[in-house]
């Protein structure tokens, strides 16, 4: 068998992500896996079937074990595309791909539903047909060679659309209509890999500010392609109000607390002219406090101000904010004054991504490799926070801290475990003081 990440000493971390993989020998096929209480839990939990290989593991348990069995004998295979599929074979469910040892001659009776939620009921399985074109429920007959049979099955995902507002009160409220999305299924189901499209316009004097969650951005109308689970969420306010999720992070492109130093985004509707201000730093480093009779305080402290555009606000949180759960933030422009409290937080990192968005591909200096150091831009990590890094969810140290080429950014230097998992689009988080980075960033380790 072999292990990836292989580990010298055979320990691993907490958590480690496993996959094992059975390397018959000779003229013996691998058969299936039997596992210990712990792995049986994760094996079930996780849509794998017995004859899953390599098959996967998360060390949370000091009894998950896998063993592994051989076999001359012929196999008689049932399993699915894309695997994970329950089916029921001689009245006992399981996970796709399940093998089985039967004498020739046997018969036996294969099932599958019409369709069946999996991942946590966040995806959808649509059976399509049989590879041997049977009835979705038949039976089949064991002989002296090797058998397999498969479902062809459609994948779909969920998308949850959400929004908030905050209005005037002779304005309608927004609801689900001012969302369009296209194509519009009834059931909010898609499939694995179609394009939808969405555009958001609010009533009048409500107009569409900002997106989050899967979307993060200004830009009214967008696209997503549904890889997984979508949520998205659109933000409508009344000029000069803002809320809660019109405060982002400007590398994750989500709402987050406000956080000492971070480089965030304020929208609020015809806060500044038409044509964006952008600003520069001072002989002393800084930006300014007020530009075009704007100005932003979180507390007593005004923000700086790194650009101004018609809807929004780009600027650095005072270093103040964070040793309370929460700050009123005041803006003052010619378009009205508002002040309102929101969440802060001492840290509350973001990485920033190649396009962007907040998800994707990491915004790196080339990829990772396994025991090699390499580099990313955040904000949002605070004053002098612990930092730490996973990649694939194994902890990964940060060697050093510099200052980015973005206001209030920082590059952070990772040194990737020598037990990394490898592969284009590996899962990478970065943690201050325990708080971690958006989730959907990714980075190539080789």
């Amino acid at each position: 068998m072999r292990v990836d990440p292989p580990s010298e000493d055979g320990f691993y971390n907490y958590g480690q992500v496993l996959h094992i993989r059975a390397e018959p020998r000779d003229d013996f096929q691998f058969l299936s896996w039997t596992p210990g209480a712990g792995a049986a839990t994760y094996l079930a939990v996780n849509g794998q079937g017995n004859a899953s290989n390599p098959v996967e593991l998360v060390l949370r348990s000091e009894n998950a074990f896998y063993v592994a069995a051989f076999t001359k004998s012929s196999i008689t295979t049932v399993t699915s595309n894309p695997t994970g599929a329950v089916v029921t074979v001689d009245g006992a469910a399981g996970y796709t791909p399940r093998a089985f040892l039967y004498e020739p001659g046997s018969v036996h009776t294969v099932s599958i539903a019409d369709q069946q939620l999996v991942e946590g009921d966040t995806a959808r399985l649509q059976f399509r047909e049989w590879s041997n074109q049977g009835d979705r429920r038949q039976t089949i007959t064991a002989g002296s060679e090797p058998l397999m049979l498969t479902a062809s099955l459609n994948k779909q995902y969920q998308l949850l659309r959400y929004l908030t507002y905050v209005r005037v009160t002779t304005a309608a409220a927004p609801a689900f209509a001012n969302i369009v999305t296209a194509p519009l299924n009834d059931d909010r189901f898609y499939d694995a890999g179609s394009t939808v499209q969405f555009s958001a316009q609010g009533p009048e004097n409500v107009p569409f500010s900002n997106w989050s969650y899967d979307l993060g951005s200004s830009n009214a109308t967008q696209q997503l392609v549904i890889n997984q689970q979508v949520a998205v969420s659109a933000n409508f306010l009344s000029a000069p109000f803002f809320n809660a999720s019109a405060v982002v992070n400007q590398a994750s492109r989500q709402p987050v607390p406000a956080t000492p130093g971070a480089l965030m985004t304020l929208y609020t509707p015809r806060i500044g002219p038409k044509d964006a201000v952008a600003l520069s730093a001072g002989g002393d480093g800084r930006y300014p406090t007020s530009t075009n009779g704007v100005t932003v305080r979180f507390g007593d402290t005004p923000a700086q101000i790194v650009k101004l555009e018609e809807n929004s606000v780009t600027l650095l949180v005072p270093e103040e904010v964070g040793a309370n759960s929460s700050v009123v933030v005041a803006t003052r422009s010619p378009r009205g004054n508002y002040s309102r409290t929101i969440a802060a937080t001492p840290a509350a990192p973001g990485i920033f991504t190649m396009d962007g968005s907040g998800t994707g591909p990491a915004a790196t200096e080339g990829p990772a490799a396994r025991g090699q150091e390499f580099r990313v831009k955040v904000t949002g990590i605070g004053k002098n926070q612990p930092l730490s890094a996973e990649i694939g969810g194994a902890p990964a140290t940060v060697t050093n801290v510099e200052a980015g080429d973005l206001p209030g950014s920082y590059v952070l230097t990772i040194a990737a475990p020598e037990n990394a998992l490898t592969g284009a689009a590996v899962d990478l988080a970065v943690l201050a003081a325990g708080v971690r980075s958006q989730f959907g960033v990714t980075i190539e380790v080789q």
